[in-house]
């Protein structure tokens, strides 16, 4: 057993693939993918036109099934990823005698422009808030752990709704002001009957707007830092290794003894809370714990399994999933706008939850066989190749 973790924890093995971070990178894509299949990428409301033999109570169950599953969490450990990739290229390149910092800042620089080119078809792009999200971790990857892990819980508490939430308490005459919820009332009647230029125009502006008011409003702006910053200590600790089962099975327990209680609050919590303008406060104070709590779940649950044989066969596709998880994330984002908004195929009118999902597993399938296929041939996704190609640009000096 010492052998195994001598060679797992060598400098050599430092830039080795991870197979089981890919794999959960491509859990989170899955989750994050049949969620906005159902959502019908930002296209909320029944459809117009139904068809299909499902009824309502069927399309509320699947979507509520859905939303249990995977929102909040699946962007969780997208963001846990994020942070555990930033590490180890970082030493990549230190062990290589590579000064990366200012690589990094400019790497992330054109990880704004993808994010960008992604807005343009799809106002839920979280790319561009990654890129300069990232720039904690820069600060932060050579200070000591206990204040990255002091810094990282900081963050994941939610100071900004704590404060809110006790301010609203002591300020009962003041109201919950949300400044998105019109603007997306205003692109979902875009997104049903606009063209394609309408529409491009339209996620540039109020899209960018509405994106990043949700979310400031949902606390992404400090609990997205958080997991990066957890991240970067899971790579930096070597935790996502077989011979951490101990760990996982402790942080399974506990995870899950946290989530039933927070679970059961926010599914009863108005039985309790009738009144008072700290209700919106709390309901986002109680979801944010309870994915955080439900994400750990995810994530001790398949580290655990990881360690039989078969769960790495049947997560095999979605190991090239997550190796591709640029060119998926973006693809899945402008394709699925076409396929739901008014200037595509606008199936919003037609498809409700149940129809969506089927819909969904048929585009993922194509998504992991065609990652699959480029895998076996070429090193790097399509737009992981020009990301990579961009990142070590040279510039030349006159």
């Amino acid at each position: 057993m010492k052998g195994v973790m001598k060679e797992t924890n060598s400098p050599e093995n430092l830039g080795r693939r991870v197979h089981l971070v890919d794999a959960l990178r491509g859990f989170a894509l899955m989750g994050i993918f049949l969620l906005h299949h159902v959502e019908h990428f930002n296209l909320f409301g029944r459809p117009i036109d139904p068809i299909g033999p499902f009824s309502l109570e069927t399309d509320r169950a699947v979507f509520r099934t859905l939303y249990m599953l995977f929102a909040g969490k699946c962007y969780a450990i997208f963001a846990l990823m994020f942070g555990f990739s930033f590490w180890v290229q970082m030493e990549r390149q230190i062990e290589k005698g590579n000064p990366f910092m200012l690589r990094f800042a400019w790497r992330m620089l054109v990880l704004v422009g993808f994010g960008q080119f992604h807005a343009f078809f799809y106002s839920g792009d979280i790319v561009m808030v990654y890129a300069v999200l990232s720039m904690v971790l820069l600060v932060t990857w050579r200070l000591p752990d206990w204040f990255v892990l002091l810094l990282a819980a900081l963050f994941l508490i939610q100071p900004f709704y704590m404060t809110r939430f006790i301010y609203f308490l002591t300020h009962p005459e003041q109201t919950q002001i949300t400044r998105h919820g019109n603007l997306w009332g205003e692109l979902g009647q875009l997104y049903n009957n606009g063209n394609l230029g309408e529409v491009l125009i339209a996620n540039v502006t109020k899209g960018q707007k509405a994106n990043l008011t949700w979310a400031w409003d949902h606390g992404r702006y400090f609990q997205t830092p958080g997991l990066f910053l957890l991240g970067m200590l899971a790579a930096k600790k070597r935790i996502f290794t077989e011979d951490n089962w101990r760990f996982w099975t402790v942080i399974l327990f506990v995870s899950f003894v946290i989530w039933l209680p927070l679970h059961f609050a926010r599914q009863n919590f108005q039985m309790w809370v009738t009144g008072g303008h700290f209700r919106y406060m709390l309901r986002l104070i109680l979801d944010s714990y309870r994915n955080l709590s439900h994400m750990l779940v995810w994530l001790s649950l398949i580290s655990l399994l990881w360690r039989f044989q078969v769960i790495r066969m049947v997560f095999s596709p979605l190991i090239a999933l997550g190796r591709m998880s640029l060119t998926n994330y973006i693809s899945i984002g402008i394709i699925g706008a076409f396929l739901y908004h008014s200037y595509g195929l606008h199936l919003h009118r037609y498809c409700g939850a149940t129809i969506s999902l089927f819909i969904g597993l048929v585009s993922l399938t194509c998504h992991c066989v065609f990652s699959m296929v480029w895998l076996k041939y070429q090193r790097y996704g399509p737009l992981e190749y020009i990301w990579h190609k961009l990142t070590w640009i040279r510039f030349s000096r006159k």
